[in-house]
């Protein structure tokens, strides 16, 4: 796919969520300004994609790995955020934690209850979320049953490929505003000034109050979301200078 696909009528553009990365606060700034509520897709699942999924929809979002192109034939331009790795595995765990299972019901509630924050990230199917969502659904899917480190390089090296050729833009949670200027940029979209801060974890250690050794083990639990992290920075800084959209094949 092209950016000429950008223009189409029938384009469906979709924001590849991964948890604690912001994309709350994106979808405030960026999204709800940009398309009507009755062309928003929210919540996507994979299971009830085609079904939910209307032609009157421009937008949709959901924590889905990349990958609905195959259950759609409409042109779809993807979009996601991204976070230092420690930071995200922290804000998620505990996000998970303080949710209230009388008012919502998180899947990873129980095992984050019943487990210390490195025990929890020893688990395989927690570790790396970032990069097996954005390496694709069968990696995704297949992250809790494949351990071998051969399974997660090749996950890496093809999150790294469609980071680079396959999404139309992404933004880093810790340049939020320069993330929104390079949508804009990209996209071009009008972003809300005002600085929206939404779902926050409460009662969460800081990254710079993060014991060393504490940082070291969830860094190296999430070693993929390191190495991609560091190439997104890289990658993100390169945009930043050059200004100009990317190139992005399907």
């Amino acid at each position: 796919m092209s950016l000429s696909a950008l223009g189409r009528k029938d384009v469906l553009y979709f924001f590849v969520h991964v948890q604690k990365t912001a994309g709350t606060s994106f979808l405030q700034r960026a999204v709800y300004s940009n398309f009507a509520p009755e062309e928003i897709c929210s919540g996507v699942r994979i299971r009830t994609f085609r079904k939910a999924l209307k032609p009157s929809h421009r937008f949709a979002h959901g924590h889905v790995a990349y990958g609905l192109h195959w259950l759609t034939r409409r042109p779809v331009v993807y979009l996601t955020f991204l976070r230092h790795p420690v930071d995200r595995a922290i804000s998620h765990y505990y996000f998970i934690r303080q949710c209230d299972p009388r008012l919502c019901r998180h899947d990873r509630y129980e095992a984050a209850t019943l487990m210390d924050l490195v025990t929890f990230y020893r688990q395989p199917q927690f570790r790396n979320e970032m990069t097996m969502m954005l390496a694709g659904i069968f990696w995704h899917k297949l992250q809790a049953y494949l351990a071998h480190p051969a399974f997660g390089q090749r996950a890496l090296r093809q999150a790294c490929f469609n980071l680079r050729h396959r999404f139309a833009c992404f933004g880093l949670q810790e340049r939020f505003e320069d993330s929104l200027q390079l949508f804009a940029h990209t996209l071009g979209w009008r972003m809300l000034p005002q600085d929206v801060r939404l779902k926050q974890t409460r009662a969460r250690p800081k990254l710079e109050e993060v014991p060393f050794a504490l940082y070291q083990e969830l860094a190296r639990l999430n070693d993929l979301d390191m190495v991609l992290y560091r190439y997104a920075c890289r990658f993100f800084a390169e945009r930043m200078r050059q200004r100009i959209p990317l190139t992005f094949t399907s």
